[in-house]
């Protein structure tokens, strides 16, 4: 992992801590937390590793629903949100199947079509 990642496990308190448990009682106030068993400090988590608010180092299995492919705080992906071309999308999170900005082909064929295997000339 670029950065460098957690080598291993390191469990310190229960799960949840105490951090994560007072959290949860906060939050709770205001909303379900029945799903909820900690809150991750994202700064401190890297790769394929999470960091509880308690300061535990568990091998995240679940990715956000598999949305995080690439590892928490990857270089190359923490780059791509500092451009300020990007600022943009990222602030208006634009509906791209239906009004996509301008410059939306160029970006997809320097991006995803740069990327895709041989012979795979659409992208979605």
């Amino acid at each position: 992992f670029p950065g460098g990642e957690h080598e291993v496990a390191i469990v310190k308190t229960e799960i949840p801590g105490p951090i994560s448990s007072k959290m949860r009682e906060e939050l709770g106030q205001i909303q379900d937390v029945g799903a909820i068993k900690y809150f991750i400090d994202f700064s401190a988590s890297r790769g394929n590793f999470v960091v509880d608010v308690d300061g535990n180092t568990l091998l995240d299995m679940y990715s956000h629903i598999a949305s995080l492919p690439i590892g928490y705080n990857n270089p190359a992906m923490l780059q791509v949100f500092q451009d300020p071309e990007n600022l943009p999308l990222l602030a208006h999170r634009p509906a791209l199947g239906n009004a996509p900005p301008a410059g939306w082909a160029a970006r997809l064929t320097g991006t995803l079509l740069a990327a895709a295997p041989r012979g795979l000339e659409r992208v979605q």
